[in-house]
């Protein structure tokens, strides 16, 4: 039997050196070609990238070709093709087609910084259907500008969900004449490219972005997103809510588009694409270049680039830890290299599988996969069962036959954490208060605490914790559960807490909430792992890969200001 995985290995070495050798020889022979293929209102964009693209490939060739947005889905099923295509675009969107997001084109709308509803119009936000009103000629009293022959006008429509031809506003023929308009007309609201703002830290003196009520709740749900100085004029009026909620930071608006903290409507994304995912060295190559050092391009072609943080988590997408940051250019030696390098490790992973599945067998159905890591964190995916009671704390509760009551983590906050590798427990016989500290859960030193859900007296702990506080992450609602407790007031903290329809539709705010706080806090821990996915989606293991002053921060702005109103 060795002799057979032997000889098989051996088999497999020879043939992907033999197949390395090959293509080394054909590589110096044949010169290829990759098309571009760009629509009009990206020609500036695709000829700047072509131009400074620093192709160090002397075998491959790159050209560029306009097309219509109707033909440029075609276009990509050409071999060596990859393409610049607009959300705005017209092309039928293939599910076939794979894309990636390199550019933002950020529409918002702004006014005089001494309109005189600046205040109120901070904290509650604009909503959609009370501009529809106005554009709409329901009403007369506010007007309404956008440059023509702008995405900012196709953009307001989309936001207002209504044809362009229906809306009642004026059009203004280049942004410099709009900023004027909003200087006589302090009262209006303009809709422009944010990079028209951007000459200095904060968006302008005279002109402020307003802050869009997107759930048309009657107010912002930003709070903590971003921040400005509290005027002395809201110190004297008492009115601090505006605090909360103005827009006066550039980076922590763009961190808040890009994990949809706006309206999508408002956003033209521009992305690069190909038939399928780029298998291709020269065109992933090209895309990995273009969202690191190919972003200083970007705005030179009226577009906003990528959030720092943003272009890691791509990066990884399309090239796993093979670029952290810098310019990626071809190089062939290096690929041979690694063709090498791949097939000693095909060699020894097949002699560890073999390992490992021997091992498997003896240990079968001992290995418990974590229910929880699911691969995106949304209220869905998350584990919510019946016949439990659930808190503000992230805890569950459940009253045995016997009147004791079983509390544990739920599977929400064990997502966001990652696994345990400690836990600090309470003693049996201790009295614990509602929302006193309940537990300590410990990941490699960083540590939060969870605070109790019910008041009583402990009667058991769950003493496989102590060994093996991975139960948690493993079985949260069962093997995983923390104390049993004999309840004080039962019946009264009980009807503060949800069940599990009531209270999956509150986890989803309580996402939003958590976007919330990574936008602001992990904003300066870029070396670690990013926890958004494309368009703002947010992935198990949240804060797992920060560091103790996130974990902190998690503690203070997020577990301790938790409510379940």
């Amino acid at each position: 039997m060795k002799n057979k995985i032997l000889f098989t290995i051996c088999l497999l070495i020879f043939f992907t050196n033999s197949y390395s050798s090959r293509d080394t020889k054909n590589v110096v022979s044949e010169k290829k070609t990759v098309t571009i293929y760009y629509t009009p209102e990206l020609q500036i964009l695709a000829k700047t990238f072509v131009q400074e693209y620093p192709n160090a490939d002397e075998n491959t060739n790159f050209e560029i070709q306009q097309v219509s947005s109707k033909q440029i889905s075609e276009k990509l099923q050409l071999e060596n093709s990859l393409g610049f295509l607009s959300a705005m675009d017209k092309a039928p969107q293939s599910k076939d087609i794979w894309r990636m997001l390199i550019a933002r084109q950020i529409i918002v709308p702004i006014t005089n910084a001494e309109n005189p509803n600046l205040l109120k119009l901070e904290e509650k936000g604009i909503s959609p259907n009370e501009l529809q009103e106005t554009v709409i000629k329901k009403f007369k009293n506010l007007s309404i500008y956008t440059v023509e022959d702008n995405y900012a006008e196709h953009g307001l429509a989309q936001f207002l969900n209504i044809e362009s031809s229906a809306m009642d506003h004026i059009k203004l023929s280049s942004e410099d004449e709009l900023f004027q308009k909003l200087q006589k007309d302090k009262s209006a609201i303009g809709f422009c490219s944010i990079l028209s703002l951007t000459g200095q830290d904060e968006f302008t003196s005279n002109f402020k972005i307003l802050p869009i009520d997107k759930n048309e709740n009657g107010h912002t749900d930003y709070h903590e997103l971003v921040y400005r100085p509290i005027s002395e004029t809201e110190k004297n009026s008492g009115n601090l809510s505006a605090h909360e909620n103005a827009y006066g930071s550039l980076d922590a608006f763009k961190r808040g588009v890009w994990i949809g903290k706006y309206p999508h409507s408002l956003v033209n994304e521009i992305y690069l694409s190909s038939a399928n995912f780029p298998e291709k060295t020269e065109i992933s190559e090209f895309i990995a270049w273009a969202i690191t050092e190919g972003q200083q391009y970007i705005e030179g072609s009226d577009f906003n680039q990528l959030v720092y943080s943003e272009r890691q988590s791509k990066l990884n997408v399309l090239l796993p830890k093979e670029i952290i940051s810098g310019t990626a250019k071809p190089n062939r030696a290096a690929s041979r290299l690694i063709i090498y390098f791949l097939s000693g490790l095909l060699a020894i992973t097949l002699i560890i599988g073999i390992v490992v599945n021997r091992r498997q067998r003896k240990t079968k159905g001992l290995i418990n996969v974590f229910h929880g890591q699911t691969k995106v964190l949304n209220e869905e995916n998350l584990e919510i069962p019946n016949g439990v009671y659930f808190d503000k704390t992230h805890t569950w509760s459940f009253m045995e036959k016997d009147g004791s009551v079983k509390v544990g983590i739920d599977d929400f906050m064990q997502q966001v954490t990652g696994e345990y590798t400690n836990v600090k427990l309470k003693n049996p016989g201790d009295q614990i208060l509602k929302n006193e500290p309940l537990i300590t859960l410990v990941q490699d030193g960083k540590q939060i605490e969870i605070y109790a859900p019910i008041s009583g007296k402990i009667k058991e702990i769950n003493e496989d914790l102590i060994t093996d506080p991975s139960e948690i992450n493993k079985s949260p609602y069962t093997k995983g559960w923390l104390y049993s407790i004999e309840p004080s007031n039962w019946l009264r903290e009980v009807s503060f807490m949800k069940m599990a329809d009531s209270y999956k539709t509150w986890l989803k705010k309580e996402i939003e909430r958590l976007k919330d706080f990574l936008a602001v806090s992990v904003n300066s821990e870029n070396s670690a792992q990013v926890a958004f996915q494309e368009g703002g989606e947010l992935t198990g293991n949240t804060i797992k890969e920060y560091g103790p002053r996130v974990w902190e921060d998690f503690q203070k702005k997020f577990i301790d200001t938790s409510d379940l109103n």
